[in-house]
């Protein structure tokens, strides 16, 4: 799965919970649309969605921030995933 369709997945997990406009550098946070009730919602999805399980340490508001950042995140997740 390339990057740009992981960001398509979470925009569209996201979009359903807001009605604003996301692009892959939106601050989720900073427009309100990542509470801590949404964020474990989030990191939930990403885990079922994408076959991963994220270490507490893998998960900060660093890495949740952006489309761009998650993405990251989920692909950093599954090759290390990959190689074990």
């Amino acid at each position: 799965m390339s990057k740009q369709e992981i960001k398509g997945l979470i925009k569209a997990f996201v979009s359903n919970f807001t009605n604003k406009a996301i692009e892959d550098d939106t601050n989720l946070f900073e427009m309100g649309f990542i509470s801590s009730l949404f964020g474990i919602q989030l990191i939930i999805y990403i885990e079922k969605t994408f076959e991963i399980n994220l270490a507490l340490e893998d998960i900060s508001l660093e890495k949740l921030q952006t489309l761009e950042s998650i993405a990251s995140l989920i692909i950093s997740a599954r090759s290390i995933e990959g190689e074990g």
